[in-house]
C-alpha cells in the first residue's frame, strides 16, 4: 500500500509579494483566461537555494535520515547512489557546496533531492524541491513523502504514516526559520505512481526526437484528464474528484482551482476552464504518450505539433535575451497552439524562457503550459 503527503514550506527569507517579478510576460493571445480566472503570475525569489538545502539536511539528520539516492540542480545529475552507500548525506550537501555552489550558486534555480529511509516495516521515499521561480501562490520549497508498506493493518499502516509525517513537520518548524508549512495528505492511500519519467523513456517510440509521438494516427488527445475535461466538467464534478485549493490571492480570496491528482483545474462561473504548469511539475503520463516531455527542444516541440496536425501560431520569434539574473544569455520564444480534444479545440500556449541555453535545438528551454477551453 502506499502513502502521500506533501510538505509545502516557506521561510522568512523568500521574496515578499512587493519584491516579486512577473515571469513570463503574458501574450494577449492567453492574457482572458490569465484575467478572468486571477490566476498567480510567476514569481522569481531572491534567497539562496544552498542555506535552505543544508538546513533540509539537519531536519533529516535529526531523523536519521542520511542515505541520498539523487541529487540534481536545473536538469543537471550531480550525484545519484548506484552503489546504495548509507549515510552519503552530509558529504554529498559539503560537495555541492564547494564544488558547484561557489562557482554557480547565483545561477542556480531549480534543486531536486531524494532520499531514503526505512522505520516500523515502512519505506519512504522523500523528494525535496527548490525552484527560485514558481507560480505565485505556490510554494518555492516542497517535500513529497511516498511510504510503502505491505497490508497489515490499513488504519494502523496510515497512523504510523502520519505520524511520521507529523515528525517530519516538527522537524522543519525547528531547523528552519518557516513562515508557513503545509501539510497535504492526499487521499492517504494508495495513489498510483507518481509521474517523473521524462522524454528518455519514450524514445523508443519513434527514434527521432525524444517522446515523439507516433503522429497523425495518435487520436488520444489532451482531455479527458483525470476524469476532467475543460470547457465540460462542472465545478461540483471536480469536487467530487479532488480537493479544493486551500491558498489565498492579497485580499483573501481562496483561488479558484481545485487538485485533481496533483493537477491544478482552474474553473470559472462554475465550469472547468484551464490548466497552468512549469517545468517543475511532472507531466501526465496521458500527454506524454502524445509526446510531451519538458525536455524537448523548441524545434522538436514544433516538429511534434505539425505530426499531430495541430496548428502553431508564433506569438513571439525565437531569440536570444539577458538572463534575468543579469548574466548571461537565455532563450526567449512563446507560441500558441489550437489542441483539438474531446470534440474541442483548445487554446495552447507554450513559453521558452527558462535557464542559460540559447539555441532553438537545445533542450531545457521551456518554462510553462497553459491550455484554456476557447
Amino acid at each position: 500500500m502506499l502513502y502521500k503527503a506533501r510538505l509545502s514550506i516557506t521561510t522568512t527569507f523568500m521574496t515578499s509579494p512587493g519584491d516579486m517579478k512577473n515571469i513570463p510576460k503574458i501574450n494577449k493571445f492567453f492574457h482572458r483566461f490569465r484575467e478572468k480566472s486571477n490566476e498567480p503570475s510567476s514569481v522569481h525569489e531572491t534567497f539562496q537555494p544552498v542555506p535552505i538545502i543544508s538546513q533540509i539536511g539537519m531536519v533529516f539528520k535529526s531523523l536519521n535520515i542520511d542515505n541520498v539516492v539523487s541529487f540534481m540542480h536545473d536538469g543537471n545529475e550531480f550525484y545519484r547512489d548506484y552503489d546504495d552507500k548509507s549515510g552519503d548525506l552530509p558529504a554529498i550537501l559539503t560537495n555541492f557546496n564547494t564544488e558547484i555552489n561557489r562557482l554557480y550558486g547565483e545561477y542556480l534555480a531549480v534543486i531536486h533531492f531524494i532520499v531514503d529511509a526505512q522505520r516500523q516495516g515502512f519505506r519512504y521515499t522523500i523528494m525535496t524541491s527548490i525552484r527560485k521561480s514558481h507560480p505565485r501562490g505556490a510554494s518555492p520549497i516542497l517535500i513529497d513523502i511516498t511510504g510503502l508498506k505491505e497490508i497489515n493493518s490499513d488504519q494502523k499502516n496510515r497512523d504510523e504514516f502520519l505520524f511520521f509525517i507529523d515528525e517530519l513537520e516538527m522537524a522543519v518548524r525547528k531547523y528552519m526559520p518557516v513562515n508557513t508549512v503545509t501539510v497535504d495528505h492526499g487521499d492517504e492511500k494508495s495513489i498510483g505512481k507518481i509521474d517523473t519519467a521524462d522524454a528518455g523513456s519514450y524514445e523508443k517510440n519513434s527514434g527521432k526526437i525524444p517522446g515523439q509521438a507516433p503522429g497523425k494516427n495518435n487520436t488520444q488527445g489532451l482531455f479527458p484528464l483525470y476524469g476532467v475535461t475543460p470547457g465540460v466538467t462542472t465545478v461540483s464534478e471536480l469536487a467530487k474528484l479532488g480537493k479544493h485549493c486551500t491558498m489565498r490571492d492579497d485580499t483573501g480570496k481562496l483561488y479558484k482551482y481545485y487538485v485533481v491528482k496533483g493537477m491544478n483545474i482552474w474553473y470559472v462561473n462554475e465550469l472547468s476552464d484551464h490548466i497552468y504548469i512549469t517545468y517543475s511539475s511532472p507531466l501526465p503520463d496521458r500527454w506524454r504518450n502524445l509526446g510531451f516531455s519538458w525536455k524537448l527542444s523548441y524545434n522538436q516541440w514544433i516538429e511534434l505539433f505539425r505530426k499531430l496536425s495541430w496548428e502553431v501560431e508564433i506569438v513571439r520569434e525565437p531569440r536570444k535575451v539577458k538572463h534575468y539574473s543579469g548574466k548571461g544569455n537565455s532563450f526567449e520564444a512563446e507560441i500558441t497552439v489550437i489542441a483539438p480534444a474531446a470534440g474541442i479545440d483548445y487554446i495552447m500556449r507554450i513559453s521558452f524562457d527558462y535557464g542559460n541555453k540559447t539555441g532553438m535545438g537545445d533542450s531545457g528551454t521551456i518554462y510553462s503550459i497553459g491550455i484554456a477551453a476557447p
